[in-house]
């Protein structure tokens, strides 16, 4: 695996569909390296998604304990955590049909997405569903539905073993502290510092600071900055690294020094806005991941600047 992660992260992409969709869950350790042990692997966690939908169905007038009711206040109690859900389900609800709204396959997403965000709610009480959540889980759903000959319900169930995956590594930047996510932007900072000096001097002049840009970088993993296509291209190399966040730091910084003539020489508003919309520069993805290759390799970055 450790081969494929090499050729995936030095540009590498899928031929098609099926194979982006085995990739990401090599990738993801979702797989595991036996290929004879697969198809018992993916059995089971098809079985176990489809438990936790039963799960979710259950109303507590059918399921609670003598004693148990709608008033009751206690931590384990049926009702009280019913009651949860039904508020989450409609954050749920709102996010999925805000999700890439200009995309029609979207549309026929939107059950599996609410399923899939509602039983990662209750399988993980500790953290529940966050707003951005619906974001991470795009890419996945929208790979593994559109696999030839996957049965929905396999797809849904692939894509939410995935996001579970991911948030494992994700969830601290969804706690109400934030503060690890305050920290990676501080890094963040740190890695602009080191690889634009001109421009980190510039931007600081300005009180521009990746917390203004850089929560919504981080926490969705880019997802609102490129097309869905380029995404898909921008995930196959987040995903072929572990841990993931520094690689993501650098694609950051990055997509910052890629708008720099944009930028220098730019007021507050001009240059906020070309980092908060950042998808209106119509940026490409390979020249991000190039420059990104460049600073970790300490290739010179002109060259590549200069054939854009």
């Amino acid at each position: 695996c450790q081969e494929l992660r090499v050729q995936v992260w030095a540009g590498s992409t899928p031929e098609n569909v099926r194979s982006r969709a085995l990739l990401w869950q090599l990738l993801l350790s979702c797989l595991p390296q036996d290929k004879i042990l697969w198809e018992e692997t993916l059995s089971k966690w098809r079985t176990d998604y489809a438990e936790i939908v039963r799960e979710i169905s259950k109303h507590p007038a059918d399921s609670a304990p003598d004693g148990d009711h709608p008033l009751s206040l206690e931590q384990d109690s049926h009702w009280a955590h019913f009651f949860n859900m039904r508020e989450a389900e409609k954050l749920i609800d709102l996010d999925v049909k805000r999700t890439h709204p200009a995309i029609s396959e979207f549309r026929r997403l939107e059950g599996p997405m609410h399923r899939i965000l509602l039983a990662y709610s209750l399988k993980h009480q500790e953290i529940g569903y966050r707003q951005g959540m619906n974001e991470l889980l795009a890419p996945l759903i929208y790979i593994y539905s559109e696999v030839p000959g996957i049965k929905p319900i396999d797809a849904e169930a692939d894509a939410y073993h995935s996001l579970a995956t991911v948030m494992k590594e994700m969830s601290r930047y969804y706690t109400p502290s934030l503060a690890e996510l305050h920290k990676e932007l501080d890094l963040l900072d740190d890695t602009l510092r080191l690889r634009d000096p001109e421009l980190h001097r510039y931007l600081t002049s300005l009180s521009i600071q990746p917390q203004l840009y850089g929560t919504r970088w981080i926490r969705l993993w880019l997802t609102q900055e490129f097309s869905l296509q380029q995404t898909l291209i921008l995930w196959d190399s987040i995903l072929s690294v572990h841990p993931r966040m520094p690689w993501i730091r650098s694609i950051c910084s990055s997509m910052v020094v890629a708008v720099r003539d944009k930028l220098l020489g730019a007021d507050f508003n001009t240059a906020a806005q070309t980092l908060l919309r950042y998808s209106n520069n119509n940026v490409d993805v390979e020249l991000v991941l190039k420059l990104a290759h460049a600073f970790r390799t300490g290739s010179s970055i002109q060259e590549i600047m200069s054939r854009r």
